[in-house]
């Protein structure tokens, strides 16, 4: 079966496991097992806990997906894996955060979780087909991308700087939170030639560079001189879609003018004929980023579109030098 050729699990004992449901295809109830579990590694648990019959059944699914959350409960992961060479090979979608929960400003565990994290990382990369990574640190989330992931397909980082230091060849959906994810535009052809969705969070200190890349990417005639920047290389993205950072609202700065009209020369472009597939989202709050890339991760574990789901689409107010929003009717 293609179930156990998957996982390092006796299909014997897997087909010992079935004798006590109905008369299903045995891959047809392994399939629902599977489905069932998606959902960071909860029902899994439950599910062993059931029989010795079901704990055959989902131990295979244990850590297919799983969440794992501050140091202590990455010690523990580590400590497992040590015990069970077979679990690497097991997992399959990763959400790793080195916060406690919930969210707190000050670090409650007293060991540096970026070492942990980035040896999970490490040890599962070859199998990981979706990973939410988010570090205490986010000037520190760059070194994920230093890894080898050979079959990744959707990833979500944190990161104060975004820049691939190798290629991920199956890489099909990237989302940055990022202030500066510019240098990862210069060779994004390169390091990620599959990708076909971007989405890009806060960029507070790239905004400039960030806008006007994309300006000249898709040739706006409104583009301005480059100033000496290289130009942004991006595979065929059949969907991009551009999230600032909020407005400091009832602080009309020049920091907050210069955005708006940023925001309003993208929402020119996407506008336009030129950038297809360019949409601008309503940003959220900073204190909501953590809990909403959590959600996301787990809708696109359950078929939905997660991230790839603009909420409140922008709409950029010069009048008024403020953002709104407008919602589509479904």
């Amino acid at each position: 079966m293609e179930f156990d050729r998957e996982l390092p699990f006796s299909p014997d004992c897997l087909l010992d496991a079935l004798i006590p449901f109905p008369p299903l295809p045995a891959e047809l109830i392994l399939i629902i097992l599977r489905l069932a579990c998606m959902d960071g590694g909860q029902t899994a648990r439950r599910l062993c806990l059931v029989s010795k019959h079901f704990h055959a059944l989902a131990k295979p699914l244990l850590f297919h997906s799983i969440t794992i959350i501050g140091v202590i409960q990455m010690m523990e992961f580590l400590r497992r894996l040590g015990q069970d060479p077979l679990i690497p090979a097991t997992v399959r979608h990763l959400f790793l955060s080195e916060q406690p929960l919930p969210f707190s400003p000050q670090l409650t565990d007293l060991c540096d979780p970026f070492h942990w994290s980035h040896k999970i990382i490490f040890i599962v990369a070859p199998y990981l087909e979706t990973l939410c990574h988010v570090p205490y640190d986010d000037m520190r989330g760059g070194f994920t991308l230093a890894i080898p992931f050979p079959r990744l397909r959707e990833l979500t980082l944190s990161a104060g700087r975004v820049h691939f230091k190798r290629p991920i060849p199956t890489l099909e959906r990237f989302h940055a939170y990022s202030h500066s994810p510019c240098p990862a535009f210069y060779n994004l052809d390169q390091m990620c030639p599959r990708l076909t969705h971007l989405k890009v969070t806060d960029f507070s200190s790239d905004g400039e560079v960030l806008v006007h890349g994309l300006q000249q990417f898709w040739g706006d005639p409104l583009c301005g001189p480059s100033q000496g920047r290289p130009p942004f290389r991006l595979p065929a993205l059949d969907n991009i879609i551009i999230q600032p950072s909020p407005l400091s609202w009832g602080v009309c700065g020049n920091g907050n003018v210069r955005s708006i009209k940023r925001m309003a020369r993208l929402e020119g472009l996407a506008k336009s004929e030129l950038a297809a597939g360019l949409t601008l989202e309503m940003p959220i709050h900073p204190e909501r980023w953590y809990k909403q890339m959590r959600l996301d991760w787990l809708s696109r574990l359950d078929g939905g579109k997660g991230c790839w789901e603009v909420r409140k689409y922008l709409e950029v107010d010069l009048t008024a030098f403020s953002f709104g929003f407008r919602t589509i009717s479904t």
